[in-house]
């Protein structure tokens, strides 16, 4: 077991892991990220992110150091690239997935001593077929928030000061599920901004579909783990007046104007969406209220003074945070709403705060 410093720096760890996440936009540069974060944490000389494809994993992420020096990166990736494993006790990765709900993690001192082919788990195909040789094994499920699963993320052979293989810690199990429930989010946003049918055509921004699905999955994320979730809505004051003034021509280069701002000035992981007509909304996942009231008021700096007809360009926003606030993906949208059109009644171009 780890000692008291050793959890310390454990922690210390972790926790400049989730800032150097946060500030990574790439979908595979967050995931290769993941992967080595968690060899980092644990000393594994190798570690695999699968992802689910149907009925079985492929191999999405690969990092192994011996494998590397002896093959090459180009080898390395071209001999994984067709690989497949099925979803089921034929491998340890399959079997993670397969029986997520009865055995979550593996954790496993030695894999060869599991035997072959008697449903244990242990595939030797790829130690054969590379010489390498797999001990210590631990291998956590990729899980969506309703417990589908996206993949599996397996760490194997870590090595104490003297270079030797040994066992996993029992101590890293609960930092590899955190930085897999990270990677669930990493492949689930990645698939989400695939879909046509979630952007908005105008702004290319995010539509309002696929805020609800985010705000579903952060409000989950905090009933799991604790962390605070923001949603900002910003509305334009006086947009109909634009339009009538100038045409809808001039009202779209506003709001693409907007899109483009939003994302400019937000951090890789805030959430920007177009809500609807001179609407917009930002999800800012772990993030508490002061500092969502910070960003509020940084957005609305941005907006106001912008050429905006013969008049300014103002804005009316509402800060509505979980768990402050309220503590349900409805009452999120009943609040903003609420506020927003009290602030608009009352002349808008304010900040609205429950």
């Amino acid at each position: 077991m780890a000692s008291e410093l050793e959890r310390i720096e454990l922690l210390e760890d972790i926790v400049e892991t989730g800032i150097a996440l946060a500030r990574e936009s790439d979908t595979e540069a967050l995931l290769e990220r993941i992967v080595t974060a968690a060899r980092r944490l644990t000393k594994a000389e190798a570690g695999t992110l699968y992802e689910r494809d149907g009925e079985n994993l492929k191999f999405s992420i690969v990092q192994n150091d011996p494998m590397l020096a002896r093959y090459g990166k180009e080898e390395l990736r071209r001999i994984f690239q067709d690989q497949v494993l099925p979803l089921d006790d034929s491998s340890l990765a399959g079997s993670v997935a397969f029986g997520k709900r009865q055995a979550p993690i593996v954790n496993i001192a030695d894999a060869y001593a599991l035997g072959a082919g008697d449903g244990s788990g242990f595939n030797r195909e790829i130690d054969l077929k590379t010489g390498y040789v797999t001990c210590s094994v631990l291998a956590v499920p990729v899980l969506d928030t309703d417990d589908d699963v996206l993949g599996v993320l397996e760490l194997i052979n870590p090595r104490n000061e003297d270079g030797a293989i040994v066992p996993f810690d029992p101590d890293y199990e609960l930092p590899v599920r955190w930085l897999a429930a990270q990677a669930a989010t990493a492949l689930r946003n990645r698939r989400l901004s695939q879909d046509p049918s979630l952007t908005d055509p105008l702004t290319e921004l995010p539509n309002q579909r696929y805020l609800m699905r985010r705000l579903a999955d952060e409000v989950e994320r905090h009933q799991r783990f604790g962390h605070p979730v923001a949603t900002i809505f910003i509305d334009l004051d006086g947009f109909d007046r634009l339009n009538e003034q100038l045409g809808r021509q001039a009202g779209d280069d506003v709001l693409r104007g907007l899109g483009k701002r939003l994302l400019k000035h937000s951090r890789p992981f805030t959430i920007a969406t177009r809500w609807g007509d001179d609407t917009f909304a930002a999800i800012l996942p772990n993030t508490p209220k002061v500092k969502a009231l910070a960003y509020a008021r940084r957005i609305k700096r941005i907006i106001d003074g912008e050429p905006f007809g013969t008049d300014p360009l103002t804005s009316s926003l509402a800060v509505v945070c979980v768990p402050d606030d309220v503590q349900s993906v409805d009452a999120v949208i009943r609040a903003a709403e609420r506020a927003l059109l009290d602030t608009k009644a009352r002349g808008g171009n304010a900040i609205a705060v429950l």
